[in-house]
């Protein structure tokens, strides 16, 4: 659904439904994802994907990714 088509009387319940809230943070944990539950074809060629881009960060996850294979 998009907001724009919807009748002003739903969007004025969701409205009323949000709360704002502020939290402190303790600790942050971090995951590396690199397709690790996937077969290694599969992995392989993520990795080729990610080397035909011109981005920094897609050179260095297929990096990770390859030595993960290993």
């Amino acid at each position: 659904m998009r907001l724009d088509n919807a009748q002003p009387d739903f969007i004025e319940r969701l409205v009323d439904a949000i709360v704002g809230f502020e939290t402190s943070i303790d600790h942050i944990e971090g995951k590396w994802k690199l397709t690790q539950n996937h077969d290694h074809a599969r992995q392989e060629k993520v990795i080729r994907a990610l080397r035909e881009t011109d981005v920094e960060s897609g050179q260095q996850v297929a990096d990770l990714m390859s030595q993960n294979l290993r």
